[in-house]
């Protein structure tokens, strides 16, 4: 089955804790239906993978409410365990990064701040990241493994660069060596026009 594009919105759960769903549904069987809008999934896309797995056959719910935004917005950032900068990356998408946002009417990006409990701040970096990032680099956000502050200087480089930063064990590290480059090439040019 289809995700809807609100799905989406909101990155896979990590592995580990897929394991655990499916060992949980093992037992105790599907406790939460799955809801589904324009015959899509809504939200419960791990249940749904997890019934899969398991040969269950799914119990799914149509939504009739006229928010499905608010919806799986509501059920997804008090349940999930989302980290500052994946909460960004929401907000960010939901701010209007025409991918994630199309047909919506753009509800800026202070409101998204205040749906997602971050800084306006940092939704501006995640939507330059959305916009400017690698596949990568928005995954590893997405994922939690690299801030969004440290995703929108890297997001500044060429995007193979930005791949190599990420696929390295400390993107953090990184960034500020590059930076640390940019600040002696910057001064070594100022002494050279003088």
């Amino acid at each position: 089955m289809e995700l809807h594009k609100f799905c989406e919105f909101f990155p896979p759960m990590p592995p580990e804790d897929f394991v655990d769903l499916v060992e949980d549904m093992r037992i105790r069987g599907q406790l939460a239906p799955i809801i589904t809008y324009e015959n899509k999934i809504l939200d419960g896309r791990h249940r749904y993978q997890a019934c899969l797995e398991l040969g269950i056959d799914p119990r799914i719910e149509e939504y009739t409410g006229d928010d499905p935004l608010g919806l799986v917005v509501s059920l997804n950032i008090k349940r999930r365990h989302l980290d500052q900068s994946q909460r960004a990356m929401l907000a960010g998408r939901l701010a209007g990064d025409a991918r994630y946002n199309a047909n919506l009417h753009d509800i800026g990006s202070k409101k998204a701040a205040e749906i997602t409990n971050v800084a306006v701040r940092s939704v501006a970096s995640a939507k330059k990241v959305l916009a400017n990032g690698a596949e990568e680099l928005i995954e590893a956000v997405d994922r939690g493994d690299v801030a969004v502050s440290v995703a929108d200087k890297i997001s500044e480089l060429p995007k193979e660069e930005q791949r190599k930063i990420v696929q390295s064990k400390k993107p953090e590290a990184e960034i500020k060596k590059i930076a640390r480059q940019k600040k002696e090439m910057d001064l070594a040019d100022k002494t050279i026009q003088q």
